[in-house]
């Protein structure tokens, strides 16, 4: 379920955000007195930073004493038992602990209780600052944006997400005191709040829509703007009314994301029917289509370089939601195998093959980059511990090895093969060396072509990739960027097992 993790963990977080929400609103949802309900809200808050707090301190203490055992007793602990005490905390222990606190008798909360002070410091001196702080960085980008006549960057639904976020959360905390004049503070923040936000909505559906546009919608950009829309209606229903009804507030947003998480017009459907229609758009505009289908004399499909790029960007997003299927009525199956295998071996860059891509018209440079190890490695300085052999290789792309040792060595779509002489081989990917390359700043890229230069390696700490049975660490790695992909096309290193 992790193989598309950005859009897993959207979906995960979505349905999450809707329980949790729900959770705050099942037991008083037909409350007429807000007090009760915002009693057991209150409650739920404190007890979720209580519990949080016992966590992290428990997973500290468990984690530290695990590396100290591991380094005092020169112990080879498995890093899957660090990840498992994380696991087990977070999930287990946090939630049982959570739960513990919850009283079996809701009773309790019809109790009239004084307004703690330490909540009221922790609005009036934390959140209202930080409030304060976007509300001067926010207007003045508005006035920026107005007097230059500049179009908005993008970028800035989200610090006006986080400044609503952050203030309807102070809004609902001091939602008792928000009248009481002896707090002018609070008094004027519950008062304008909301009155401030609206002209930043404004400014956020320019951005958004802005973004939108010329590029298609989005899961992140769907959301964007639907959450854009609750925003806007929380914020009239505030100002307009007299009761101000708080259970509002989380309620209207659980129909929204639900109505937003399924369905046709759901932000995952949507997205996907709205980048088809872009990639119509693009090969009827480019004259790129035959009978509805595409032109089987690639060479006659000329497309501009924007959209060329457009084109790529649409298919790659496709294949990340396993949705590229859906092309198939403009490519023969065959084509449409051909495609799925450029994408998934990370050679973006032949779609020319299948769309007519011309390979001049797109991000094609070839560039080399080197990486080394940080590490001065020996084979006899290497920690041989659970393990009982060690075997020095080197490896290109799609070599054939001759099978002269234990092992055979081959890369194939950025994995290492490891051929074993008398057992089933050993597919080990290579992604995760290559996103640790990507994070890494000031990358040394050298263009193929060069007739003469001196390479700048590329340094890190540690290549390693280490299971129960074997443990491979890497001494160099060569990778050719093409259309800001990398493919792996040299290894060297020694193979522990």
């Amino acid at each position: 379920m992790f193989d598309n993790e950005q859009i897993f963990m959207s979906r995960y977080l979505i349905f999450a955000v809707i329980f949790h929400l729900m959770v705050s609103v099942s037991a008083y949802f037909k409350e007429k007195d807000l007090s009760r309900f915002w009693q057991f809200n209150h409650f739920l808050f404190v007890r979720f930073f209580t519990s949080f707090i016992f966590s992290i301190t428990l997973m500290l203490g468990l984690l530290s004493a695990l590396w100290a055992v591991e380094n005092l007793f020169g112990l080879d602990v498995n890093g899957k038992f660090y990840t498992d005490i994380i696991m087990f905390i977070a999930l287990v222990f946090n939630t049982l602990f959570f739960l513990m606190g919850i009283p079996k008798d809701f009773s309790v909360f019809s109790d009239t209780i004084e307004y703690k002070k330490a909540l009221r410091i922790f609005v009036q001196y934390i959140l209202i600052p930080i409030i304060g702080i976007y509300f001067v960085i926010l207007y003045f980008y508005l006035f920026k944006i107005v007097f230059l006549q500049k179009i908005p960057n993008g970028w800035v639904c989200v610090p006006i997400l986080i400044f609503s976020i952050i203030g309807i959360l102070a809004y609902l905390l001091i939602y008792p005191i928000r009248n009481d004049r002896n707090n002018p503070i609070i008094f004027v923040f519950a008062k304008y709040f909301y009155f401030v936000l609206l002209p930043l909505l404004s400014l956020y559906f320019i951005a958004i829509i802005l973004r939108i546009k010329p590029y298609g919608i989005t899961e992140d950009r769907y959301l964007i703007f639907i959450l854009g829309i609750w925003l806007l209606i929380i914020s009239l229903y505030i100002i307009i009314s007299k009761k101000d009804n708080i259970i509002i507030i989380p309620t209207s947003l659980i129909v929204i994301l639900s109505l937003s998480a399924i369905g046709p017009w759901g932000m995952f459907q949507l997205s996907i029917q709205n980048q088809l229609l872009r990639l119509d758009k693009n090969l009827k505009r480019n004259h790129a289509l035959e009978n509805k289908e595409l032109k089987s004399d690639k060479s006659k499909i000329v497309f501009s370089e924007m959209d060329a790029k457009s084109v790529q960007s649409i298919l790659q997003f496709l294949y990340k939601r396993d949705e590229l299927d859906k092309v198939k009525k403009w490519i023969p199956e065959n084509e449409l195998s051909q495609l799925k295998l450029a994408i998934d071996s990370n050679q973006i860059y032949k779609l020319y093959t299948v769309f007519g891509l011309k390979i001049n018209q797109i991000e094609n440079e070839s560039h080399m980059i080197y990486v080394n190890s940080n590490q001065n490695i020996l084979s006899k300085s290497i920690d041989m511990k659970g393990f009982h052999h060690i075997q020095e290789f080197t490896t290109y792309k799609n070599e054939n090895q001759e099978q002269v040792c234990e092992n055979s060595f081959n890369i194939d779509s950025n994995q290492l093969l490891i051929l074993k002489r008398n057992s089933n081989s050993v597919n080990v990917s290579l992604d995760s060396l290559l996103e640790k390359i990507n994070v890494v700043n000031n990358l040394t890229v050298i263009k193929s072509d060069e007739s003469s230069f001196n390479p700048k390696h590329l340094m890190i700490d540690t290549l390693n990739i280490a299971t129960d049975s074997f443990k491979i660490i890497f001494t160099n790695l060569e990778i050719e960027r093409m259309d800001s992909i990398n493919s792996i096309k040299q290894v060297n290193g020694y193979y522990l097992y």
